[in-house]
């Protein structure tokens, strides 16, 4: 009963608006400082070929987040020639933070995609994709061709990062014998 009554407080008290914003925190907030709803909570970056034969054909995922960072890689079809699993990369906390912070100063909107007037036939696609803590994103797709007005911005840092990571042994190669 006392939950109810309580339930039913907290919905009087946004009904008729007249309670503030500090009267109602300790019952939908814990105790931790609130995030930065700009904060970055994910960086991903995701590669694959073009045009080659299937069995050669492979996808790749880096995802980064504050606690860890890991690396999927698939083949395009069932019987291939790629190494394919899921690594857990070591990742300096200081180094991701750093990462995080300079992503979330760029102003996304900044950012604007220049098509190709004539796109290449074949090569790789990479994709640079930033999530937030409010759940926006901010999105690159670098199809064979294409460039951003200031897509350094988010490229460089990220290609920089992933460049000094180290990366398991057996998750070097992309080709396996079979």
């Amino acid at each position: 009963m006392k939950k109810v009554l309580r339930v039913l407080v907290v919905l009087y008290c946004f009904w008729i608006s007249s309670c503030e914003p500090g009267i109602l925190q300790p019952a939908f907030q814990s105790s931790k400082e609130e995030a930065d709803l700009s904060d970055v909570v994910r960086v991903v970056y995701m590669t694959q070929t073009g045009s080659i034969l299937p069995e050669l054909q492979w996808s790749e995922e880096i995802s980064i987040t504050t606690t860890r960072a890991t690396l999927v890689r698939e083949g395009k079809v069932p019987v291939s020639h790629i190494n394919t699993g899921n690594w857990e990369i070591l990742a300096d906390s200081s180094a991701v933070k750093a990462l995080f912070d300079q992503l979330k100063s760029v102003d996304c909107t900044s950012v604007k995609k220049i098509e190709p007037t004539e796109s290449p036939d074949g090569g790789d696609t990479e994709s640079y994709t930033i999530h937030y803590q409010n759940g926006d994103q901010c999105s690159l797709y670098y199809d064979p061709g294409t460039k951003y007005e200031n897509g350094d911005l988010i490229r460089k840092p990220i290609s920089d990062f992933i460049e000094s990571l180290r990366f398991p042994l057996d998750s070097e190669s992309r080709y396996v014998e079979r």
